[in-house]
């Protein structure tokens, strides 16, 4: 599930980056419910108001910008009824393809399987199971497709009824929760102890004039460290000759821009917060340089080693 954080960047990114005639109350709800389709309708409307809020100063009263995402707030009931609406015709479309038959079949292997089941459980289960009608499921339900969810409603009725038999069912997932060593919790709590954020107030004397040139030595070292870095990204798969070239902005941004930039910041007293505004504006430039370009066919000579023709 999307974090409500993760929500609101991708509606204020999409606020932020898109082209002025796309941006309209139902392709900003839209952004909400194909990531999260049940997410609530009041929780949709606040989510939204705050990007709206939050970006809106970005731009001059006077703007077209600003003067749409004002008006996107009074059509948002009507937006959010019609991109459920689709939604739910979806859903209904994938209802059809599932019949009713496929789904009694289902239901009919699942009751024999914990019909031969000795666990302690099966026989509960079973009689619930038992209860449940194939015209009342759907290919959204897990028993439809011979699964017993641990948030199912028959669990939820195992719980409260029969408590020994339902930690048995869980007791699978109990044996794959890992517990974390003391000592990796030491380590945690030394380094938040030992951590300096001291910020520097004036320009550190690596970097003042006169004084910012590295030594044969560490500069042998941070060209090492690129090489290394564009190494380990043409032996991924995915920066192959294959798939190179249909890689997109924020994989390139995060894959390969980020590390080869750390790789070349390393020695630098410049602490995170720099390089955090470089990375910002590495994303800037990149989308600025999006609406820029008509295809892609050069592809970086950093994203995938040479290859013989």
């Amino acid at each position: 599930m999307t974090t409500n954080t993760a929500l609101f960047e991708k509606v204020y990114n999409f606020l932020r980056d898109s082209p002025l005639e796309h941006i309209t109350a139902v392709s900003i709800v839209n952004q909400v419910i194909e990531e999260e389709p049940w997410f609530p309708k009041e929780d949709s409307r606040q989510l939204i108001y705050n990007a709206i809020v939050s970006i809106k100063n970005l731009y001059g009263e006077n703007s077209g910008k600003y003067k749409k995402l004002i008006e996107i707030s009074f059509k948002f009931d009507d937006a959010f009824e019609g991109v459920c609406s689709l939604r739910d015709i979806d859903l209904a479309k994938w209802d059809e393809q599932v019949s009713t038959e496929e789904i009694a079949t289902n239901l009919r292997k699942l009751k024999l399987n914990l019909g031969n089941s000795t666990a302690p459980y099966a026989k509960k289960l079973l009689k619930y199971l038992k209860k449940i009608k194939p015209s009342d499921l759907s290919w959204r339900d897990p028993e439809a497709s011979q699964v017993i969810s641990s948030d199912s409603e028959i669990i939820r009725r195992l719980s409260e009824e029969v408590e020994d038999e339902y930690n048995h069912y869980m007791e699978p997932v109990k044996r794959m929760e890992g517990t974390t060593p003391l000592r990796i919790k030491d380590v945690c709590n030394g380094f938040v102890m030992s951590y300096n954020n001291t910020m520097y107030e004036g320009v550190p004397i690596e970097l003042s004039h006169g004084n910012w040139e590295e030594s044969e030595e560490d500069i042998v070292g941070i060209a090492s460290g690129i090489l290394d870095t564009i190494e380990s990204i043409w032996r991924n798969p995915a920066f192959g000759e294959k798939f190179a070239k249909s890689q997109n902005e924020g994989t390139y941004v995060t894959d390969i821009i980020v590390p080869v930039v750390k790789a070349s910041l390393e020695k630098l007293p410049i602490k995170s917060f720099a390089f955090k505004i470089l990375i910002v504006n590495l994303s800037l430039l990149l989308n600025a340089d999006r609406g820029l370009r008509e295809d892609k066919e050069d592809s970086s000579t950093v994203s995938s080693p040479p290859y013989d023709d």
